[in-house]
């Protein structure tokens, strides 16, 4: 029997479920139960990477609000300017001063995400500052407040995946490699005990979780027909 390679694509629950019960499964046996400390050690390992891998996504998960949160205030601005910008038009969007800014209706650009609104709205505010009504002005230094934000939390965002990405390739492919290593070496250990101990052939395979197979539907009969 070839033992499975563990993939690095993985959950770590699912590492971290096969790794115990093998080490349960040595524990179990008298012929085998000196093997079982080397998947404690892996067993170990595997829970200090859950707490790593926890402490990423909330990291991710903090970034992702902050990009939502600055998105929410940039959109707040961007509407607020317009409606501003509409007050003093008289609510004429045929203006060239209005289509300076909206091309079409500013929901247009709220919709959008905050990397893409960005986009649109960065040259803005040097624009709105030479508006001649001091209300509408004031909307250039707030835009360009919520530029900011909205670029750090989009930087913070790309190093929270960074990070993830690096602990990734990193101590989870290492670590995944080093369970497959000790699966295969546990095997091959467990075979070499099977004829000095009279032990029946499949003894080595017993100390690895199988997979269950779900039990196939029964056959469809086709639609029923109208009586």
């Amino acid at each position: 029997m070839a033992i499975h390679q563990i993939g690095y694509r993985e959950a770590l629950d699912v590492v971290w479920e096969e790794l115990v019960y093998t080490e349960a499964r040595l524990l179990a046996d008298a012929q085998a139960s000196d093997l079982a400390p080397a998947f404690a050690a892996l067993i170990d390992r595997v829970q200090a990477l859950k707490a790593s891998q926890q402490t990423s996504w909330r990291a991710e998960i903090k970034a992702q609000a902050a990009v939502d949160a600055a998105d929410d205030q940039l959109d707040d601005v961007v509407r607020g300017f317009a409606g501003s910008l509409l007050f003093v038009l008289g609510n004429d969007r045929t203006q060239t001063r209005f289509k300076r800014y909206f091309s079409d209706n500013p929901t247009a650009i709220i919709k959008l995400g905050l990397e893409a609104e960005l986009g649109k709205v960065r040259s803005w505010p040097v624009s709105i500052g030479g508006e001649p009504e001091a209300p509408v002005q004031a909307f250039g230094a707030q835009l360009q407040a919520a530029i900011t934000a909205g670029d750090a939390a989009l930087g913070q965002r790309t190093t929270a995946a960074g990070a993830r990405a690096d602990a990734r390739a990193r101590s989870i492919h290492t670590f995944v490699d080093d369970v497959n290593a000790a699966r295969q070496s546990l095997y091959g250990t467990l075979t070499t005990r099977v004829g000095p101990n009279k032990l029946p052939r499949d003894w080595p395979e017993r100390f690895f979780k199988h997979a269950v197979k779900a039990p196939k539907p029964p056959p469809s009969t086709g639609p029923s027909q109208p009586t």
